[in-house]
């Protein structure tokens, strides 16, 4: 965990910083959402356990390797459709799930929606919760 530095938004809401990448675990009353896994460079897993006993569900702002890092320490990921071909160019044989343009994906007590915001990559995203004013984005709008 040493790779880690969390700062907390809220009581439910942290940014897991990992020096020059950033993930965000999002904490609802019935699951929890990890917004990218990182470089790679230590036990994100267990740092996530440490944080929620909520499920996690691992969301891919894009395919870069700097935000899929730990993807293999989590259930399957989910990216936009746009991302797929990326995905599977860098990850061959990896499994991943669709979540698409406009989706909402409830956490228990906070709704998460998904915004195609493509230009880094052609299948990237960011994740607003509306209610509370927040947006999750991989790289610099």
């Amino acid at each position: 965990m040493d790779a880690y530095k969390v700062i907390e938004i809220d009581e439910s809401t942290w940014a897991i910083d990992e020096g020059m990448v950033k993930s965000y675990l999002l904490a609802g009353k019935e699951r929890a959402m990890l917004i990218d896994s990182g470089n790679g460079a230590g036990d994100l897993r267990h740092l996530v356990s440490s944080l929620t006993d909520r499920p996690v569900m691992l969301v891919n702002t894009h395919a870069d390797g700097d935000h899929t890092g730990c993807n293999d320490q989590f259930d399957t990921p989910y990216l936009h459709p746009s991302e797929f071909a990326y995905y599977e160019e860098r990850n061959p044989g990896k499994a991943h799930l669709a979540l698409p343009d406009s989706a909402k994906v409830y956490l228990g007590d906070r709704w998460v929606e998904v915004l195609l915001i493509p230009g880094h990559t052609c299948g990237s995203i960011a994740l607003l919760d509306e209610e509370r004013r927040d947006l999750f984005f991989g790289e610099m709008i």
